[in-house]
């Protein structure tokens, strides 16, 4: 769920306001968590990283994240969202295999390999929810609650997966 929230905001806001959207719930979710002050550096920063990265993919590409007019209409534009949603993908899941393989001390591809063979499809599904949600929102704000059940659905169906993933490990 918090990937297409992110992703809709790069694409309506753009990467400083998207940094602060999943920092901010990132921080309080892990402090409510009881979680160490290094697990809460950690996913605080990974999502930081993430997202602020993946915003810069847009501007990078010359795209204005607050029109969608470019995103939708042009080459140019699918290509920067490409960009995009690769670059938000291998960032957030490669930073989470990399600490993974530094504690276990095995290899980062194989460590990166294990944890996401299963969750690819879901995830992909989830940053096109995010698209789809902010180009909905300039549309008619009340179409989100329609796409917010989609969310939840997706949500529960990664996370399941995840688990499971876990559990036969």
């Amino acid at each position: 769920l918090s990937s297409a929230v992110y992703i809709a905001s790069l694409l309506l806001s753009g990467p400083a306001v998207a940094v602060i959207v999943g920092a901010i719930p990132a921080l309080l979710s892990q402090v409510l968590r009881r979680k160490s002050p290094l697990k809460i550096a950690f996913n605080v920063g990974q999502y930081v990283l993430t997202i602020g990265l993946s915003g810069a993919f847009l501007i990078g590409t010359g795209t204005d994240p607050h029109s969608f007019e470019v995103f939708i209409g042009s080459a140019g534009g699918a290509a920067a969202l490409l960009a995009m949603f690769v670059s938000y993908f291998l960032l957030n899941t490669g930073l989470v295999a990399l600490v993974l393989a530094i504690v276990k001390g095995a290899s980062f591809l194989d460590v990166w390999k294990m944890g996401n063979k299963e969750v690819v499809l879901p995830y992909v599904g989830m940053l096109n929810v995010g698209l789809v949600a902010a180009i909905l929102w300039t549309v008619s704000p009340f179409a989100e609650v329609v796409l917010f059940l989609l969310l939840i659905v997706l949500d529960l169906v990664m996370k399941t997966t995840w688990e499971l993933n876990v559990e036969t490990r």
